[in-house]
């Protein structure tokens, strides 16, 4: 229920893939309501149902709050994590989230956003209730909901506040419904307040409306018992649109306006050449490219005679072609186009806008780039930005567009009349006139059409007014003397909110040098926004733990108690580089010592045996007893053999890069067989022929759109065969799945590194990095890919800032793992490497013969390292210290990894490696969890080496064996 409640519940909210007029309002088709996003199962194409559902709409001018309060049930027998993936238009954002806690409806508040995702993971870890609300990319926003228990409910309330676009003289609001089942209660609402005139319905799909006069407002409603229909419900405000509205804050000191646009521009030059760009990855199959092609054959009339060069790009920039445009024939150009196919990730910052040197450059976008940023360095042409999906980055794409002279096109909402009168003229602008200092801090935008304009500020006097200059071009056509209300509005219109919407907006045109402005207002005025979340937990003890203002009937206690607790707290600080000097003395103790102990070789130790040097746990975890290991295996001969080196002499008080004084020959055997696919469509490309492959795929990839599996079954195929470019199209995908998904993205990066794609791998790194600044192994995992890419220097900067973080879940392991490949860096590269921001004392030179690190692709799940030695001895979590010498690093039974084995010096015989999958936590169902292996020899030397196996897992309680190390 609580599924398929969230899905509904942001679809009502027109979080959906259109909220478009119908076709007899605006030229463009009705929206498919089958197309509508579900509240699903996180990283899971499994919906929960809806049970109840209670819609409010009230709209005050052209502003309409819509509230969706949605119950959803959980049909499955486990508890589970919901999440719901929306698009907002540019006019929309969320201004409330409720959830019910202990059957009670608990109100979201802001919390700064990478905070508000660690503490709602530290939470889900301890079974307590909390629910998120994020941005992810562009206009994108992401719904996080636990717990939702088996065969049972949860109710969550959610409010969008959107600012109606006008169609002529009318504003238009849209309620888009798409029920893949019946809803056994739902009802609702629809008011105007003090309505001009009487609304006029123009669709009525799902349910029956009619308006009818109640005080000075209209109203409809309706309740229905059972509903099946669904579709589309829409209505016009006649006329409302030649009318100024203005509201002011509860407090006098904001307003918000809005007020009609009576001038015409005039016609732009002709030009003679067109740089169209056309955006080719793989979300352009959600654009309306028809509509586009639509407008770009009219634009292309309007100049007749010109010529065109196309670029299609998406992750790479693809070869262009030149079209020779006459008496605006356009049909050869726009067979190209529709000939195209869209499949990849974006990127568009290594396209050299700057020479482009005449005429002006249309790109064709949704400025969804996930390979880099949405960033044009130089643009010596007027740059006009074309979309057609409600999922997209509005608003960075509109300042691009108006800081390089052009426009912004959203054809989600514009009929193609506006949008080719948009092209075709000069653009309109418009500057505030203050008027004696009456009014300060404002903020002025028009509308895509361009026929009204909204402009929101402080005010200091009760009686105000302001002036507005209309230019067209350089031109002023019109100045606009605007009155400020003197009365305050309906406390239900967030005039202040609103304002701080439209600032933010301006400074998220800068947003890094912006962001510490950008996160107090959000946090002040209760805006989502790039920087922030809402949050709802369940207990005020969270609040108070986390240093996270409650809602409102919290407020004072939380104030009381915390006043308290920080008279309480010690005044000293917290040494955090207490765990990393510990580590150093035990490492440099084992280091020196003198292994095996004694001649007698230990029996072989159960596995459940516990150590004198057994580690705690960061969060306990009951384990099943397992065999006894099984005897050493002989030595195998192979081909594949490496070299490691060995001395048996007593240790130094100084470590050093041993020369090999003797060596013994060590052979690496990947035993693990890589993940095979099963699934269908691999049988069948197989069978085809090398060129044939992905066209294959692409005439079956509709079928499998949103299965994160399909791309990586079928770009490792590729790679295998060879077919790299078309492989590196299909895995880059992954990136326009689900947007700021840290696991899935992971994946990706680690396959474009292990087939060497290491630019397009370095930036997936960043972008995890950015989305989770908060885990060290974000920063490990790129750090180790720039150490691939040869960029030692920033490899180690990026580990020892690392090492200086904190974070919420206790990983006691990986500062110790990220010292050991700090100091391997610095040994192997001294000449390159500069190690100034690291403390003598952490510095060491350690070698070991072998060292096997195996990390993980997915959260919440425990994995673990086995090594069984050739005493037959097993080196463990229980057993983390063998007679050999054998070193086991933290056990991580909540995480990613990473686990450690090291070994300095490795005597004769097997080292067999295994990989224990012993369960997960996570209140999710997701896909095989990928592991990764590195095998190295001679670590920390000039000779080391390294191999790296990695492969997914088929199911929970699994024991891999990833190979064995064989040293004679």
């Amino acid at each position: 229920m609580l599924k398929n409640i969230i899905l509904k519940t942001l679809i009502v909210v027109g979080l959906f893939k259109s909220i478009t007029m119908c076709s007899q309002v605006i030229q463009m088709p009705a929206p498919d309501i089958n197309a509508f996003p579900q509240l699903s199962v996180k990283n899971d194409s499994i919906d929960f149902e809806i049970t109840t559902m209670n819609i409010g709409v009230k709209v005050f001018g052209n502003i309409a709050i819509t509230s969706y309060d949605v119950t959803f049930f959980n049909p499955s027998q486990r508890v589970l994590e919901g999440e719901l993936n929306f698009p907002l238009k540019a006019n929309q954002e969320i201004v409330g989230f409720s959830m019910d806690v202990d059957g009670q409806l608990r109100k979201g508040v802001v919390v700064e956003k990478h905070k508000g995702r660690q503490v709602f993971e530290t939470i889900v870890r301890q079974g307590i209730d909390p629910g998120l609300i994020e941005k992810t990319s562009g206009n994108n926003f992401r719904a996080r909901v636990y717990p939702i228990l088996a065969n049972g409910t949860k109710r969550i309330v959610i409010t969008c506040q959107e600012i109606l676009p006008l169609y002529k003289d009318d504003y238009i609001y849209h309620l888009p419904m798409g029920f893949n089942k019946g809803i056994n209660d739902f009802s609702i609402k629809v008011e105007v307040v003090k309505g001009y005139r009487k609304p006029s319905v123009i669709t009525n799909d799902f349910t029956h409306l009619n308006f009818d006069k109640w005080e000075d407002s209209y109203v409809a409603e309706a309740k229905h018992k059972t509903i099946y229909s669904s579709g589309l419900f829409s209505f016009l405000l006649p006329n409302a649109g030649k009318k100024e509205f203005g509201f002011r804050s509860d407090d006098g000191q904001y307003f918000y306006a809005t007020a009609p646009i009576d001038i015409t521009s005039s016609n732009k030059e002709k030009v003679k050449h067109i740089h169209l760009l056309w955006d080719v990855s793989g979300s352009g199959t959600q654009r309306n490219t028809d509509k586009e092609s639509e407008l770009l054959s009219a634009y292309l009339k309007y100049h007749e005679n010109l010529n065109i060069t196309l670029i299609p790009f998406n992750h790479v920039k693809h070869a262009s072609r030149d079209f020779i445009i006459r008496n605006g024939d356009a049909s050869a150009l726009i067979n190209a186009i529709k000939s195209l196919h869209y499949d990849g990730g974006s990127r568009i910052e290594n396209i050299s806008f700057d020479k482009f040197t005449s005429g002006e450059v249309l790109v064709f976008t949704d400025g969804l780039i996930n390979f880099g940023e949405l960033t044009i360095k130089y643009c010596k042409l007027p740059l006009n930005i074309i979309n057609s999906s409600l999922k997209a980055n509005h608003s960075l794409m509109e300042h691009l567009a108006a800081s390089n002279k052009g426009a912004y096109i959203d054809l989600s909402v514009l009929s193609l009349d506006d949008a080719l009168s948009t092209l075709e003229k000069l653009q309109i602008t418009a500057e505030v006139d203050n008027i004696n200092g009456q009014t300060s801090d404002e903020i002025i935008t028009l509308s895509p059409n361009k026929k009204h304009f909204v402009i929101s500020g402080k005010v200091h006097k009760k009686e105000a007014r302001l002036g507005i200059k209309l230019y067209s071009g350089s031109k002023e056509l019109q100045r606009y003397e605007l009155e400020i209300p003197k009365e305050q509005s309906y406390h239900a219109i967030p005039v202040a909110r609103l304002w701080a919407s439209q600032k933010i907006n301006t400074l998220m045109r800068n947003k890094k040098k912006y962001k510490k402005d950008i996160i107090a207002l959000a946090t002040k005025y209760g805006v989502i926004s790039d920087y922030t979340s809402l949050m709802v937990l369940e207990r005020l003890e969270d609040y108070i733990r986390f240093e996270i203002d409650p809602p409102a009937e919290w407020k004072e206690e939380y104030t009381r108690i915390m006043a308290r607790k920080k008279e309480s707290e010690s005044s000293q600080e917290v040494d955090y580089n207490q765990t990393i000097n510990f580590y150093i003395k035990d490492y440099k103790e084992w280091w020196k010592t003198q292994f095996p102990r004694s001649k007698q070789s230990p029996k072989a130790k159960n596995l459940t045996e516990l150590s004198d040097h057994l580690e705690l746990e960061a969060i306990p975890i009951t384990r099943q007893e397992e065999n006894t290991p099984p005897p050493p295996p002989p030595p195998v001969e192979g081909d594949e053999a490496l070299f490691i080196v060995i001395d048996d002499s007593e240790m130094e008080e100084e470590a050093y890069d041993m020369p090999p004084r003797k060596s013994r020959r060590l052979q690496v055997y990947t035993n693990a067989i890589p993940w095979d696919s099963t699934a269908t469509y691999i049988s069948d490309i197989s069978k085809l022929k090398g060129t044939e492959a992905y066209p294959y795929y692409l005439s079956i990839k509709k079928s499998h759109l949103n299965q994160p599996s399909f791309y990586l079954d079928v770009a490792a195929y590729l790679f295998k065969i060879n077919r790299t470019k078309e492989a590196l199209s299909v895995i880059t995908n992954i990136a326009e799945l689900q947007l700021e998904n840290a696991e899935v993205l992971r994946i990706a990066a680690h396959k474009l590194i292990e087939q060497n794609q290491l630019e397009a791998g370095l930036l997936l790194f960043r972008k995890i990095k950015n989305m989770r600044p908060e885990e060290l192994q974000s920063y490990r995992d790129l750090a180790l890919a720039l150490e691939k890419n040869r960029q030692y220097q920033d490899a180690v900067n990026l580990m020892i800032k690392a090492l200086h973080k904190s974070e919420l879940r206790a990983n006691f392991g990986i500062k110790g793992i990220l010292l050991n490949e700090i100091n391997s860096l610095l040994n192997k590269h001294p000449e390159l490497i500069s190690s100034t921001q690291l403390p003598d004392e952490w510095r060491y030179n350690m070698p070991v013969s072998i060292r096997i690190v195996l990390s993980w692709s997915t959260d919440q799940s425990d994995v673990d390292l086995w090594i069984l030695e050739p005493s037959g001895e097993q080196c463990i979590y229980s057993n983390n210290r063998t007679w050999l010498g054998g070193r086991l690093s933290h056990d991580v039974t909540d995480g990613y990894g990473p686990e450690e084995y090291l070994i300095k010096t490795a005597k004769s015989g097997v080292y067999k490696i295994q990989a224990n999958y012993f369960g997960d936590r996570r209140q999710s169902i997701t896909g095989p969890i990928t592991l990764y292996a590195e095998i190295f020899e001679n670590y920390g030397t000039t000779q080391q080496t390294s191999r790296q196996v990695v492969l997914q897992l088929k199911e929970q309680k699994q024991v891999i064996d990833l190979g064995e190390i064989v040293v004679d």
